[in-house]
């Protein structure tokens, strides 16, 4: 991820915009406590989807499409919610255009984000804090399939 979100940073020109489309993962516990707002396998209407859901869709939607069994099998899937994708973006050099929309109808809550890289580096750190970043923000199931190669187990 951080090869990749480096390289379209690399390639854009100063003021590009770069366009992409995510859910909202929301993690639904085990136990609901006084602060879940929703049940147990619902996602509530506070528009953001649980993992399973997601898990879910795009299985559907690969079947649909033709994706084989073995593709669907090894696709990694790394859903995080849109304000962590938002500070990754960030920590990266990227400016939110605060620009986002989702399709009227969509169960995922999958919203469209725009950023665009600066006209000027205006922030001094951004080398430090893409350092850090790629230390603490890398998910145990994004570790565990650089270390094992295998999909991690849900």
């Amino acid at each position: 991820l951080y090869g990749f979100l480096t390289e379209v940073k690399r390639i854009l020109r100063s003021g590009g915009i770069f366009i992409t489309r995510e859910h909202d993962l929301k993690l639904i516990p085990a136990k609901p406590s006084n602060f879940t707002t929703f049940e147990r396998g619902k996602s509530g209407l506070d528009g953001k989807t649980p993992y399973p859901m997601l898990d879910l869709a795009h299985s559907v939607f690969n079947a649909v499409t033709g994706v084989s069994v073995r593709d669907e099998a090894e696709e990694i899937r790394a859903f995080r919610p849109l304000s962590e994708w938002s500070r990754i973006l960030e920590t990266l050099g990227f400016e939110d255009s605060l620009v986002y929309e989702s399709e009227d109808g969509d169960p995922t809550w999958d919203e469209m984000m725009c950023f665009y890289k600066p006209t000027k580096n205006t922030s001094s750190d951004t080398t430090e804090k893409t350092s850090v970043w790629k230390e603490s923000t890398v998910p145990d199931t994004e570790k565990s399939l650089k270390e094992s190669g295998e999909p991690p187990l849900t």
